[in-house]
């Protein structure tokens, strides 16, 4: 099967030099502030996968590598390219990031400009944008919302919203960062139907294991910076004393 991800041995650390100042650290470095620790990782075309983890676990730093948020890294390939910069533009358009917030995401005054903003920059014409940003708010269940101001949606709304901006770019790879996030149970069952109907893969980071269950058939779980379980969701979520090493363990009945 195609491996549309390969990470080898990648390392990523942080020094607080002072309150205001971030230095990135190589390989080789210091292991003060180290937040991914020897991470690798093959994901195939199509696979669903959940990425979970306690709180600082490194799973937001390790999705935002996928697509050169947080620099070039030799040790990472999408689709075959290095994750240099002479390849941020084509490998930003296999992977569609969508943040935690849809804020980050909706920065128009509606939706429309919203979602057509990825495919003026790529030279789509006019009628070309109008036409595809119909059909993926059709697909994410916001027929008509295309002058709406964002600030007007709701949550739910402005996670489909922000969803949306990423699917009308057609990336191969999928990866959201706590979708489920704020949202009513309605909310989160047209998330699902968005996710299941993706034909690519995806990486979803949530807490929200029932959720994850209905989606992914692959778990990866990450403990202090370390890739600690990696397998089908079911035995993964199955495994209480992994649970209990990774600070994930819930007892059903509490």
């Amino acid at each position: 099967m195609k491996k549309v991800i390969t990470i080898r041995n990648l390392n990523f650390s942080f020094i607080q030099s002072d309150f205001s100042n971030w230095q990135k650290v190589e390989k080789g470095g210091t292991d003060s502030g180290r937040v991914l620790d020897n991470i690798s990782l093959e994901i195939n075309q199509g696979e669903k996968l959940a990425l979970i983890g306690e709180n600082g676990a490194g799973k937001s730093t390790l999705i935002y590598h996928l697509n050169g948020i947080m620099g070039e890294n030799k040790s990472i390939a999408i689709g075959g390219l290095p994750l240099e910069k002479k390849n941020f533009p084509k490998i930003r358009q296999k992977v569609g990031l969508v943040f935690q917030s849809a804020d980050d995401q909706l920065f128009c005054n509606t939706i429309a400009e919203d979602i057509g903003f990825g495919l003026k920059n790529l030279g789509f014409d006019k009628e070309s944008r109008r036409e595809k940003i119909a059909n993926i708010l059709e697909k994410v269940g916001l027929a008509g919302f295309e002058n709406r101001n964002p600030a007007q949606l709701s949550m739910g709304e402005k996670k489909r919203a922000a969803i949306a901006t990423v699917l009308v770019m057609e990336p191969e790879i999928l990866v959201l960062d706590e979708p489920f996030a704020g949202l009513d149970p309605g909310g989160k069952l047209r998330i699902i139907e968005i996710l299941n109907n993706f034909a690519g893969a995806v990486i979803i980071v949530s807490h929200n294991f029932q959720l994850l269950r209905q989606i992914c058939t692959r778990t990866v779980v990450m403990h202090r910076g370390r890739i600690e379980g990696d397998g089908r969701t079911d035995e993964i979520f199955a495994d209480t004393s992994l649970l209990r090493k990774t600070n994930l363990y819930f007892p059903p009945s509490f």
